[in-house]
């Protein structure tokens, strides 16, 4: 399987993904979006492969209210947290890696099914890259 590539994780949220935004960078992004194809894209994030999920709750960083349960999803080849569409929703210019938007393009914005092998593979890769980022600390 080719490395994975990472997408929509947000500093204040997850920290320990290099691919991290910072929210005021979100927020004040002019970059342009196809806004036509937004709801298309919106929706393919809304429908991956669930491959971690986390105990806790995350809120929204404007108002603090919830929305929703920590996980992270899949396509087979690239991996974003629950709260990517919904910012994206929020956010029309939140910045889209070109390479993304090509590869959603080149599936006619059409998930496709992701098997159970696949999903166990993105999560021993998902995992072993948070751990590189967050070593396990020493009890004291």
């Amino acid at each position: 399987m080719p490395a994975l590539k990472y997408i929509g994780f947000i500093k204040e949220h997850d920290d320990n993904f290099a691919e991290s935004l910072s929210f005021d960078d979100i927020k004040k992004s002019v970059y342009e979006n196809d806004l036509q194809r937004l709801p298309e894209i919106i929706h393919y994030l809304g429908h991956g492969a669930m491959v971690l999920a986390f105990m806790g709750y995350s809120f929204d960083l404007e108002t603090n209210h919830p929305i929703g349960g920590n996980s992270i999803h899949t396509d087979g080849v690239w991996v974003w947290p629950f709260y990517f569409p919904y910012y994206l929703d929020k956010f029309p210019n939140y910045p889209l890696d070109q390479e993304f938007v090509n590869h959603l393009h080149q599936q006619s914005f059409k998930r496709r099914l992701v098997s159970k092998e696949e999903i166990e593979i993105v999560c021993d890769q998902v995992v072993l890259y948070f751990s590189k980022r967050d070593p396990i600390r020493k009890e004291t």
